[in-house]
């Protein structure tokens, strides 16, 4: 809703504290039913603990990965994050070369 003039902000207020009331109201039925929508998986971030258990490696190994650019890290201030597309991609790098050795 767009509001032009003084005379509508009675109407634009009305519109907000009803757009208010559903999501107080959203919260509230997944508070009561312990049901949240899940977040999708490439909004995910895993950590490094969880990256180097994926490829069963430790956290130095993992730390060389990045250093070479097999892995594409995503710092979040001090921590280091991996996206699943990140993980993917250094798959089909790492796992071959794995085999091999």
């Amino acid at each position: 809703m767009q509001i032009t003039s003084l005379e509508q902000v009675p109407a634009g207020l009305t519109f907000l504290l009803k757009k208010v009331s559903d999501l107080e109201a959203m919260v509230y039925n997944n508070q009561n039913n312990h049901v949240l929508p899940a977040a999708p998986e490439a909004l995910k971030f895993y950590t490094r603990k969880e990256v180097a258990d994926i490829f069963q490696v430790s956290l130095t190994t993992l730390d060389g990965y990045i250093h070479d650019g097999k892995i594409t890290a995503t710092r979040f201030g001090t921590r280091v994050r991996f996206t699943r597309e990140a993980i993917d991609d250094a798959m089909k790098q790492i796992l071959p070369a794995k085999k091999i050795a």
